[in-house]
């Protein structure tokens, strides 16, 4: 392919001093103090420390939890700590007034040394699989009051996740919001004092999770804990204690779909009121005014999907099982440009994009390698890059697969192409890289290049839906021959554009024999951008307008080239000569790195359009991604994206107000409940139940099963609580169901009024009904443990990739 293409050039770096005229010139002592000097900030770098390891008491910390020094460590587990608040001044010494350091909102530092109130903290690199930190920075000392000292959020005594909610009324809008894009925002902040804002906003309802309390402001996070490298997504920031309602249990309601079709006959629905006297009103059989409904979409006699969110239970009629109102969390329909949206359609848009960004979290990176002789010193460095990345992406939240395809010309012993597919196995793809043998002759200027890619796309088990990151190494371009591996570039355009295809080129040698790889890789990933500039283009013009920008390849000056303006990931990496292995591993490690990073950032944004919370205005620091606002455009409206009615309802000016209000549990006039209690867990939470459920199923199968039983509650028990045995022997299987569940027993629940202690006596259970207990708990755990490995269970939903599930009271013991 010959065309007027603007001549590459490899910037030649020079140094900036010529030290070997200088060194002539000094002596050798000279020489060796010059030598001290320039290393010696290096030497104060390269310190290495040892981290503390993690108390366990911060495991899950409760929310009283001491901060004093505590030997009970979890072994082996670097203890992260984060700032809590920015501009946080840390000190020369335990207690001192000189300043050393400033830490920002939410910055990581590891502890390295303990004093009272006061931890010594440093930056660096943890060295993998020990606690050693090779030091950037040492930070000095800071109060412990002054840091996030945990990675989970606080739980309650009874070892249950602290809650809260936005109170995201008009009112409370007009006193601690933002105009945004013509809608208002409750804002997040950077301090306890409330003073600096965050760049985190909430508009659509959402239920977050208490980190920290100081004074009359809350941290809250989006999940209930985070790994390091997600803590800053995670935690949005602080609030006042005057704007959102506590939840600190695990109880919600939701219609009672079951008796739906009894109530519906009768012209009755499940309602939530604006004052309890209303509420009253209506479980009495009165007729009561709309002007005093705020909920009333009891429509179907089926459980709404998790997307939908319950109501959290914040008093349960005064705690008086014979009160008939509870003070509910009610969030209400989604305004939009002054239009109204039910919050059931709201939900299913919210699922769908769940569902597409959990495929986009899984990536696949599919290595398309020239097989000639030219490549056998980089193949070693293909399996390192894989190995070194895979050691990382362990703790991704992206589901990382390798494939291969290598390819060599028709010429060659007639083996055109070996296909590896893709795999989870980074070993299986790096030892192939290990064993490679590039020992075929290829003596042309080209070859099968467009053969190997089109096997990279089609059989390497690729998803359309999913990231696909195809890695080209090589040295030319593919030929024109018309025999059994010629491959037209255009098709190789659209297999790209079809399988949503990124593609970074790496040439390991250059001249001008070798220039048509350059030019071909220019076209294979322009001309595929293109494709789907023009898609946007067409269908969403009167959307977004000028926010849809043509791409473009463009050089920095050295020897990259990088995709911008478009949603695509590309870009070609190449040298003057001869490629290093060494530059090739680091090139193609950063690659891989990057595109995780490209996903993350995108989701990061998305979250905040479609769920309505997080930051909108993300910059990766990423060389290969230039306008980042294009793959959000590509995942909304592209074509696996969402059509134009699902697009009107996914608005950055959609808000949803958040209030308190009364729900009357039954009415005089209906024999069934209007409302029914499901219980909100984390993944974790419905973990530990279904364990403690198959604990007890195992103890009902053994030979002496009243007395096993027994003695798994009591583990139960002492797990969940820290109690002692005396604590529990006198309580009702009614108060142990609370305390393990969060709820009494279910629907059916048996032995409410029984002891524990009297759980092996066959006076006062007979050996029929305890048959008919251990049955139950078997079921039961049955139907949770299904629920629990069930992928997209329709009652749960996710929440920045965290499983969060709606358990009906009927699925409990």
């Amino acid at each position: 392919m010959k065309r007027n293409i603007e001549k590459r050039v490899t910037l030649q770096h020079t140094a900036l001093f010529n030290y070997k005229a200088v060194l002539v010139k000094v002596s050798a002592m000279y020489m060796v103090l010059i030598l001290l000097m320039v290393c010696a900030p290096q030497i104060a770098q390269g310190q290495e420390y040892t981290a503390l390891e993690i108390p366990e008491k911060y495991a899950r910390p409760q929310e009283d939890v001491s901060t004093a020094k505590t030997s009970d460590v979890l072994k082996g587990k670097v203890w992260a700590v984060y700032s809590d608040r920015a501009k946080n001044y840390t000190y020369t010494e335990a207690g001192g007034s000189t300043q050393q350091a400033t830490l920002g909102f939410l910055e990581e530092v590891y502890p390295v040394d303990e004093k009272g109130d006061f931890l010594h903290v440093v930056q660096g690199s943890l060295k993998e699989g020990s606690l050693k930190v090779q030091l950037t920075s040492d930070k000095g000392w800071i109060s412990k009051s002054n840091l996030l000292l945990w990675s989970n959020c606080l739980v309650t005594q009874d070892n249950i996740t602290k809650k809260a909610m936005l109170l995201n009324t008009p009112e409370g809008l007009r006193e601690k919001s933002v105009i945004v894009n013509g809608a208002e925002e409750i804002r997040f902040y950077s301090d306890p004092k409330l003073s600096g804002l965050t760049d985190k906003y909430s508009r659509l309802f959402h239920i977050f999770f208490i980190f920290k309390q100081e004074g009359n402001s809350l941290l809250l996070g989006v999940n209930d804990k985070h790994n390091p490298t997600y803590v800053k997504e995670n935690v949005v920031g602080w609030v006042s204690l005057n704007k959102i309602t506590e939840w600190n249990h695990r109880v919600a309601i939701e219609p009672n779909a079951e008796d739906y079709a009894t109530r519906n006959g009768k012209g009755v629905k499940a309602m939530v009121f604006d004052t309890k006297l209303s509420a009253e009103a209506y479980s009495e059989g009165e007729n009561v005014g709309s002007t005093h409904v705020f909920w009333d979409s009891d429509d179907s006699g089926e459980r709404k999907i998790g997307e939908w969110r319950r109501f959290p239970v914040l008093n349960q009629g005064n705690d008086n099982p014979n009160d008939n109102i509870w003070e509910v969390g009610v969030m209400g329909q989604v305004i939009n440009n002054s239009k109204k949206i039910a919050a059931e359609e709201i939900a299913e848009v919210q699922r769908e994009y769940n569902q597409k960004r959990d495929k986009l979290r899984n990536i696949n990176v599919i290595f398309v390698v020239d097989g000639s002789s030219t490549m056998q010193d980089y193949n070693k460095s293909l399996a390192n890059a894989v190995r070194r990345f895979g050691n990382k992406a362990q703790n991704s939240k992206n589901t990382y697969r390798y494939g291969a395809v290598v390819f060599r010309d028709q010429a060659a012993q007639g083996k055109i192409a070996d296909v590896q597919r893709l795999t989870t196995d980074k070993n299986a793809i790096a030892s192939f890289f290990d064993n490679l043998q590039a020992n075929f002759k290829d003596n042309d200027a080209d070859n099968a290049l467009n053969y190997g890619l089109k096997n990279a796309i089609r059989n390497t088990g690729l998803s359309p839906e999913e990231t696909n990151i195809l890695i080209v190494v090589g040295v030319s371009g593919s030929h024109e021959r018309q025999d059994a591996s010629y491959v037209s570039a255009d098709e190789i355009i659209n297999l790209m554009y079809e399988n949503n295809c990124h593609m970074l080129a790496f040439q390991v040698r250059s001249g001008p024999e070798y220039d048509d790889f350059i030019y071909q890789a220019e076209d294979l990933i322009k001309l595929s951008a293109q494709k789907n500039y023009t898609y946007l283009k067409e269908q969403h013009a009167e959307r977004w307008k000028e926010q849809i920008k043509k791409p473009k390849l463009e050089t920095d000056g050295s020897n990259k080239y990088i995709l911008k303006n478009t949603a695509r990931m590309g870009g070609i990496v190449f040298t003057s000569g001869k490629m290093t292995p060494e530059y090739l591993e680091s090139e193609v490690y950063k690659a891989m790195d990057g595109v995780g990073e490209r996903t993350d950032k995108l989701l990061i944004s998305l979250d905040y359009i479609v769920m309505g919370y997080g930051s909108k205005d993300v910059n990766p620091k990423n060389e290969y991604v230039d306008d980042f606002t294009q793959s959000i455009y590509d995942f909304l409206g592209g074509k696996r994206g969402f059509d134009k009615a699902e697009l009107s309802m996914i608005s950055e000016n959609n808000r949803q107000f958040y209030i308190n209000a009364y729900a009357p549990i039954k009415r005089d006039d209906i024999r069934s409940p209007l409302f029914s209690n499901s219980l909100f867990l984390t993944r974790a939470e419905l973990g530990n139940i279904v364990t403690s459920l198959e604990m007890l199923s195992d103890a009902g199968t053994s030979a002496d099963r009243r007395q096993q039983m027994y003695k798994t509650w009591l583990e139960i028990l002492q797990k969940y609580t820290g109690g002692k045995r005396s604590d529990f022997e006198n309580m009702t299987m009614d108060e142990i169901n609370r305390q393990v569940f969060g709820l009494p027993g279910g629907k059916e629940s048996m032995l409410r009024e029984v002891k524990l202690r009297d759980i092996t006596d066959a006076s006062v259970i007979e050996d029929v009904q305890f048959e008919e207990y251990v049955n139950k708990i078997a079921i039961k755990y049955r139907q949770l443990f299904k629920a629990y490995n069930q992928d997209n269970y329709p009652y749960s939903f996710r929440s920045n990739d965290v499983t969060y599930y709606w358990i009906a009271e009927e699925m409990l013991p």
